[in-house]
């Protein structure tokens, strides 16, 4: 195997991997999108919090926070 070949596969195999992990996480939003359609504000501020904490990587900005812009929509 030349090192051009095994170079232009590991490119391919990471292009196909991106490309798998992109159209899953589209299906996972399209689904989440479905689930959250008779959620009150409050509700899907919730499951924006959620979702939120669990992106957060220790060295990363804090999110600003859902909550206190679902108390200002709610009066």
């Amino acid at each position: 195997m030349t090192p051009t070949l095994a170079l232009a596969g590991a490119l391919l195999c990471g292009v196909v991997s991106g490309a798998i992990r992109a159209w899953r996480d589209v299906l996972v939003l399209r689904r989440l999108e479905r689930l959250m359609t008779g959620c009150t504000p409050r509700q899907r501020a919730e499951v924006a919090r959620t979702i939120a904490a669990t992106l957060q990587r220790p060295g990363h900005p804090q999110l600003p926070s859902v909550a206190r812009k679902v108390d200002e929509i709610d009066r």
